[in-house]
């Protein structure tokens, strides 16, 4: 938490969209399929990597696909805190 940004790790991303200014709300919409949910999680990947904890509230997804989708880009494995029924999660590194 150097600068009081969020990158994503990601050197084309960083490029194209750049760093997300902190504290900030973001909203990431689009057509079905375009990929909201992959750039989501990188900046998550890259929160974490800076040590921010990430938030993630999603209606199309519980705590276990995000979960498993997180292990699936082979990225980080974070820890995952959900209330019961709950479609938010906290995520925090392991490393």
């Amino acid at each position: 938490m150097t600068d009081g940004s969020i990158k994503s790790f990601n050197p084309e991303l960083d490029r194209k969209i750049g760093p997300i200014k902190t504290p900030s709300l973001c909203l990431i919409e689009g057509p079905n399929d375009s990929g909201k949910s992959v750039l989501i999680m990188q900046y998550c990947y890259g929160a974490l990597l800076t040590g921010f904890n990430c938030y993630l509230l999603t209606t199309e997804s519980s705590i276990r696909g995000v979960r498993e989708d997180m292990k699936s880009l082979t990225w980080i494995r974070p820890t995952i805190f959900s209330p019961a029924g709950s479609r938010s999660a906290k995520c925090m590194s392991k490393t």
